[in-house]
């Protein structure tokens, strides 16, 4: 992953880690310093063609970590 990739990982893992269910894409931008919810997105669906996340587009919090890094 790339280093951008990894924080976004990380953001999503430690806030489903605090919270108990997953963030939405825009706490996601929120939480890593993104205004833009499509570069969210993009990053996300990155993460997610790398095999740690899965997540059903248009639907809120089914963002589910896969692999653990």
């Amino acid at each position: 992953m790339t280093a951008r990739e990894s924080q976004i990982y990380t953001a999503i893992h430690d806030f489903i880690t605090v919270n108990g269910y997953p963030p939405t894409f825009r706490e996601i931008g929120s939480l890593v310093g993104l205004k833009s919810s499509s570069a969210v997105h993009y990053y996300l669906q990155k993460i997610r063609d790398k095999g740690h996340i899965s997540y059903h587009p248009g639907k809120s919090r089914t963002l589910r970590v896969i692999q653990d890094d």
